[in-house]
């Protein structure tokens, strides 16, 4: 009896918010545990973060990706065409939700509800405890991501991020896949850390295609590594079919110009940009002058529909992957 009732106790003390692995059902997953510091000065938070580990059945130690979850949480409907993809080409899938461990289950309304620091923190402290976990390959860990995981993915993959969160050289994933990101927050330097590959959605009017695409081609007229794939006709969920438009998700006005990533802050609304005429200013300050009259430019996408081409999405990046050596 007693042993019962430990065993409720264990059980009841699972975090309600990490990941399911009842999720993926005929996939081999392990809950992990990763402590995270973000660095607010004279005030760091800590938070624990519960990263949903899918293994391959090839033996370790693994290749990886590490996929953040778009603007939807848990609900990332992405992570599910994936594991499907990745899995059994034996490239370990790490999913992680950076939301719910926070109080809050989406950021799709408020996309200020995290900082853009804090999520690049995350994904980068979830890399330092993988490379020392010895079932994973350390220099063969990518990051991937839909939308706003897509977006933390676009943030990663340039070398200054390393200096704007003061980490060393080399310290840095080691390739990128961004599917649908948005590309307002960029670098003036174009080296990138590794291997990146775009997936736009040509139709997608949340994270518009057109500002990522002039971003990378620059980048790659650098010597960059670069890989771009449009899906034609497709939303921003990668569906041609079922689509419906939301008034209320939240996204950067069509008309915010680009911005060079300055000085990364923790705290809301804090980070400060620099824009290509030249004036600096805050990035809440900078979207608030192009959200038009009440934030009318500021909110509504076509974010429904069926997914029908996200397998494509997920096929490209295997190969692309296993054309780097994963």
């Amino acid at each position: 009896m007693k042993l019962f009732f430990l065993a409720l106790l264990v059980a009841s003390c699972a975090p309600a918010w990490a990941i399911d692995p009842k999720l993926f059902p005929d996939q081999k997953a392990e809950s992990l545990s990763v402590e995270v510091v973000i660095p607010i000065p004279d005030k760091p938070q800590r938070v624990t973060l519960r990263p949903l580990l899918i293994k391959p059945d090839s033996p370790p130690p693994w290749p990886s990706i590490v996929l953040p979850s778009n603007c939807s949480g848990l609900d990332d409907r992405m992570w599910h065409f994936w594991v499907k993809e990745l899995v059994p080409r034996n490239i370990a899938v790490v999913l992680l939700d950076s939301f719910n461990p926070r109080g809050f289950p989406s950021v799709c309304q408020n996309q200020f509800l995290l900082t853009t620091g804090a999520r690049l923190q995350d994904v980068h402290q979830v890399l330092d405890f993988l490379r020392r976990d010895p079932r994973f390959i350390p220099h063969k860990i990518a990051l991937g991501g839909h939308s706003a995981g897509g977006g933390t993915t676009y943030q990663s993959a340039y070398a200054e991020v390393l200096s704007l969160l003061k980490r060393p050289s080399g310290s840095g994933y080691n390739a990128f896949v961004a599917a649908a990101p948005a590309c307002s927050l960029i670098y003036k330097s174009k080296t990138l850390l590794g291997p990146f590959l775009f997936i736009g959605a040509e139709k997608d009017d949340w994270t518009p295609v057109a500002p990522c695409v002039k971003e990378l081609e620059q980048t790659q007229a650098q010597g960059q590594p670069v890989q771009i794939k449009v899906v034609a006709n497709a939303y921003h969920t990668f569906s041609t079919q079922g689509v419906t438009f939301s008034p209320r998700v939240m996204k950067v006005p069509i008309d915010a110009p680009q911005a060079y990533i300055q000085t990364l802050s923790y705290l809301p609304k804090e980070t400060v940009v620099e824009l290509p005429t030249g004036e600096v200013l805050k990035l809440d300050e900078m979207i608030r002058k192009s959200a038009g009259v009440l934030g009318s430019k500021l909110f509504g996408a076509t974010v429904g529909g069926t997914w029908d081409q996200a397998p494509r999405a997920a096929s490209w990046t295997a190969d692309f992957l296993k054309e780097n050596g994963w």
